[in-house]
């Protein structure tokens, strides 16, 4: 495992971790702080956030993989 990995990946594999955790988070509070105050809105919002933090984590993937080969990282 340790003639494998390289101190390469463990950046990539922190890198991507916290923007993944920032990306689900921003989406996550930008739909919620625009929620309405009925159980059925609040059931609505959280479908929608996790919609749109599961697009933006695989828009984020994809952008972050074009830049680490760029960087060759």
């Amino acid at each position: 495992l340790l003639s494998a990995l390289t101190l390469k990946h463990a950046v990539a594999g922190i890198v991507k971790g916290v923007v993944f955790g920032f990306v689900a988070a921003a989406a996550g509070c930008f739909r919620g702080l625009r929620s309405g105050a009925s159980p059925a809105a609040v059931g609505r919002t959280v479908r929608k956030a996790v919609v749109s933090a599961v697009v933006a984590v695989a828009l984020a993937d994809l952008v972050l993989t074009f830049v680490f080969k760029w960087v060759r990282l």
